[in-house]
Parts: structure tokens; C-alpha cells; sequence
């Protein structure tokens, strides 16, 4: 039985105020189910490698494969997006990911103890692979549920919306540490690859009966229904401040892959996996108190100087926060 976009039965938006409906929050809750299992993975994997090998060589491999892949992929995936509709994408992208979970199982499980203690491990190395593709083809989900949201909300809300989708990334934040550190601490991998392929299962299941309605595929100036680089371009360009925010994006990404690379061994040399997660756990709350902000209020009549203004206080408390090693320090920055 088909989710349709049924709106008749959704409480009455206040006036002056328009509201997303039914349809929209299940995209939503589907999107979060596979976002926390995608982090859940990739903070779970991250976390695994470091306690058996104590390599903070191995962690930065694993933070460069994914800015790699993701850098890699990113225009195709947003092509792909573009040109097909955006729940055939969205099954796609889950039904890609839990094969590649059920092939990291099978390598987990044919391999000893042994085999994942060596950072220059073959065996190690093939099952970081895999779930770490199994990640990146999920990021087609996120790029979709941004068009979903012009799909599924007036434009009048579409600002709110899009403020309660980043809430649900902080939501997925704060759930994935918390999960991904004690499941390593307590089960280890087998257990993150158990909970990875049953999740998503069901978030397939759940796909296939939500209606998202899209009469024909949209595309840039009316380009060929085919994944091509110059559309993509022409779809940048044709949006006023898009390329800015891309150039931004770009330069956080840099100093968001430095992090990725050492904070996991900074921190997990600090305290146990238990604690690291449970903490990242509690700063994610930042994100879901931005995330709500945001939805209620915009980001004002200039967005691209509101997150410059926002990421120079950010990247100022980044230079300071390391000058001891203490987790306090860290976990204030």
C-alpha cells in the first residue's frame, strides 16, 4: 500500500504559515534511517581500524578514501539525481549499499582475528573498501532528499524544511557516535555489519511504498535525460549563488578531512571508544539546535555571509582547541 500524498488529514497550518506534509516526513524519517546507518559504518569502521591497528596512518587512508570517493563522485551522483526519478535513485542507492554490507559480512567473516591487525593487510583493506563504497553510494540518498524537499514542500516552507532536514543530520549524527562506539566496544564489526544489512533492508521495504509525485524527470534547460558533465554545469550555473557555495563547501571539506584523519586516534588516545562516542553524542546536539534555528527563522536575506561569518568563528576555535591534550579542551572546541 502506497504512502500517497495525502494531506487531508494533516493538522491545519497556522495562518501565514505553511507546512510540510505527510509525504515529506516519511522521506525524511527513510533518509535518517540510512543516514545513521551509513555514519553508524563509517565512524564504526573508522573507530575498528584504529583500536586494531593503533595506525593513525590507517584512519587518515580511510578519511582520504571517502573524501576521494565522495570528491570522485559527487558530480556523477548529482547527474544521476538529476536525470532519474527520485525514488527509483533512492532504491537504487540502499538496494547498492546493502550488497556491498552483505560482501563486507562475507570478507568479516572468512577472515581471522589476525587478519585485520596489520595495517598493510590486504584482507583489512578489502572490507574497508567495501563499506566505505557502501557509505559513498549512500550520499545519493542525501542529494536526492535536497530535491525531494522541492518536490514534497510549497516554497514558501521549502526554507524550514530544509532547516529540519539538517536537524535530522544532527539527529543522525548524535544517534550514529553513540551507536557506532558502543557497538565496537561492546560486539565489534560483526555486529555494525548485522545492524548495517537488517536497517537497511527495511528502509528499502519502506521505500517501496512512499509516492513521491513527479510526473516527468526535470533537467537543466532541457537536456537530454542522460548523466553528462556539461548539464551538470549548466545546472550549476544557472543557479545564482550555487558555484560560491560550492567553493565553499570545497574549502571546509579540506579542513573537514584533516579532522576526519586525526581526531578519531586524538580522541580514542584520550578516552575509551565507549566514551568517544557518547560524547560526539552530546556535541551533536549543536547540530540539531542549528538545525531547528534554522528551520524556524532562515538563514536571513544573505545566507552565503551568514556561513562565512559562522565558519570564521568555527575555524578560529579550530586553532585553538589542541594547544593541550585534554579531552575537556577538546570536547569545549
Amino acid at each position: 500500500m502506497e504512502l500517497a500524498e495525502d494531506t487531508a488529514h494533516d493538522p491545519p497550518a497556522p495562518a501565514g504559515r505553511v507546512r510540510p506534509g505527510r509525504p515529506f516526513w516519511h522521506a525524511l524519517g527513510n533518509t535518517l534511517v540510512a543516514s545513521v546507518v551509513n555514519f553508524t559504518v563509517w565512524f564504526a569502521v573508522t573507530f575498528w581500524v584504529y583500536l586494531e591497528t593503533h595506525s593513525v596512518f590507517a584512519t587518515g587512508l580511510i578519511a582520504g578514501i571517502y573524501l576521494t570517493l565522495t570528491a570522485v563522485s559527487g558530480i556523477w551522483f548529482g547527474s544521476l539525481v538529476d536525470h532519474n526519478r527520485k525514488r527509483t535513485v533512492m532504491i537504487a542507492s540502499s538496494t547498492v549499499s546493502l550488497v556491498l554490507y552483505a560482501l563486507g559480512l562475507v570478507v568479516y567473516l572468512g577472515a581471522g582475528p589476525e587478519a585485520f591487525r596489520d595495517p598493510a593487510s590486504p584482507t583489512l583493506w578489502l572490507l574497508v573498501l567495501l563499506v566505505m563504497s557502501a557509505v559513498i553510494v549512500g550520499n545519493i540518498r542525501t542529494i536526492a532528499m535536497t530535491t525531494v524537499v522541492t518536490l514534497l514542500v510549497p516554497a514558501a516552507a521549502r526554507d524550514r524544511a530544509n532547516g529540519l532536514v539538517g536537524t535530522a543530520s544532527g539527529v543522525s549524527f548524535l544517534v550514529t557516535s553513540v551507536i557506532s562506539g558502543l557497538l565496537v566496544g561492546l560486539a565489534g564489526m560483526l555486529a555494525v555489519l548485522l545492524v548495517a544489512i537488517v536497517a537497511t533492508a527495511a528502509a528499502i521495504v519502506h521505500l517501496f511504498a512512499l509516492r513521491i509525485p513527479e510526473d516527468r524527470v526535470a533537467h537543466a534547460d532541457g537536456a537530454p535525460s542522460r548523466i553528462d558533465l556539461r548539464g551538470t554545469f549548466a545546472l550549476v550555473a544557472a543557479v545564482p549563488g550555487l558555484l560560491a557555495l560550492i567553493v565553499f563547501t570545497t574549502i571546509n571539506n579540506f579542513i573537514g578531512g584533516v579532522f576526519m584523519a586525526l581526531m578519531d586516534p586524538y580522541g580514542l588516545s584520550l578516552v575509551s571508544v565507549e566514551v568517544w562516542g557518547l560524547l560526539w553524542g552530546v556535541l551533536s546536539t549543536g547540530m540539531i539546535l542549528g538545525g531547528l534555528v534554522i528551520s524556524r527563522r532562515g538563514l536571513g536575506r544573505n545566507p552565503l555571509r551568514t556561513m562565512l561569518l559562522a565558519n570564521v568563528v568555527i575555524w578560529v576555535v579550530c586553532t585553538l582547541f589542541t594547544v593541550q591534550p585534554w579531552i575537556v579542551l577538546m570536547a569545549v572546541g
